[in-house]
């Protein structure tokens, strides 16, 4: 009975071994928590197409708590803060070449979105920036609001762009917002 439990231990850890196998770790990850804060902290304005209106979005690093992750997956995690860098490696892929890790950090972010006309009155969003990686290049921003209002956008190139607001009851605006 001995033997049998110590050959389910050594069974337990070589294969938590072999899942964690090419994991990288934080030192691989060429961006700080500051400068994902630097990337998506500030404020932003701009047209909202097909309208008259402008809208301004200010955004700040998140101060509630990110409970959304999958303790089924096995992870590599470092939290600090509103930052939690995941090395996803219980990743499966059917055709092509099989990926070993994806990294991915996610940020809570809270902000605000307003209409120069008053036609959308100033909403509170909260949500996640998400970069896929270990560059600060490419990401998505996802917000929402207690109303159900979405705003969202993608980094690409270290930059935001596709700007898009959609109201609660599926009114989609995109906005031409750039960094102030």
């Amino acid at each position: 009975m001995r033997a049998h439990r110590i050959l389910c231990v050594l069974q337990v850890v070589a294969v938590s071994l072999w899942l964690t196998t090419g994991c990288k770790s934080d030192d691989t990850f060429k961006f700080s928590e500051a400068d994902m804060r630097s990337a998506v902290a500030g404020t932003w304005s701009g047209a909202i197409n097909a309208t008259n209106e402008m809208a301004a979005v200010k955004l700040t690093e998140g101060g509630y708590p990110q409970t959304e992750l999958d303790a089924s997956v096995p992870t590599a995690n470092q939290a600090t803060g509103n930052l939690i860098r995941l090395q996803n490696c219980g990743t499966r892929q059917f055709g092509g070449h099989q990926i070993n890790c994806e990294s991915v950090t996610t940020m809570t972010v809270e902000g605000s979105i307003s209409s120069s006309a008053g036609s959308w009155v100033a909403s509170t969003l909260q949500g996640t920036f998400v970069i896929g990686g270990d560059d600060l290049v490419a990401g998505d921003l996802h917000l929402t609001s207690e109303q159900g209002d979405t705003l969202g956008a993608n980094l690409l190139a270290g930059k935001f762009v596709n700007w898009m607001y959609v109201t609660a009851n599926d009114t989609s605006f995109t906005l031409d917002l750039a960094r102030q």
